[in-house]
């Protein structure tokens, strides 16, 4: 027998997995993004090198090609990881539930555990009321 206890905390672990899955996403991606970008703009600065005064640089195009293959790699890489820590999320979520088949005992539990914080949340405090009437401007 499982415990309602045991699957809130596999939850919490579940979504603490997911939360460092997409943290460390993001930092990966904010550095491969950032070396993109620095590459590209030493490779666009690189093509003024020994330019004559009064002429104009012959852009290439194989640089900007390369960044958007790099970014497009960034992207595709991004994206496999997200699917895949959102994949785990979601089996550990399942498993959670696959060891039980009373999800209204969590659910009991889930409400108990919660609804001091949700309470406070929910009904915010009526301000005090004031004795006397308020005195009015008159009106111009």
């Amino acid at each position: 027998m499982t415990y309602p206890i045991e699957q809130f905390v596999t939850l919490a672990r579940a979504n603490g997995q997911l939360a460092l899955a997409l943290a460390e996403i993001a930092r990966t991606g904010g550095t491969q993004c950032a070396e993109i970008g620095r590459k590209s703009f030493t490779d666009a600065l690189g093509q003024f090198k020994g330019l004559e005064p009064g002429k104009f640089p012959k852009f290439s195009d194989a640089s900007a090609r390369e960044t958007l293959a790099g970014l497009e790699a960034y992207r595709d890489e991004a994206l496999a990881g997200t699917r895949q820590a959102f994949e785990e999320w979601q089996a550990a979520w399942a498993a959670a539930f696959a060891q039980t088949s009373d999800a209204s005992q969590f659910a009991a539990y889930f409400e108990r555990a919660t609804s001091p914080w949700l309470k406070g949340a929910a009904a915010p405090a009526k301000a005090p009321a004031t004795s006397g009437a308020a005195k009015t401007p008159p009106k111009a």
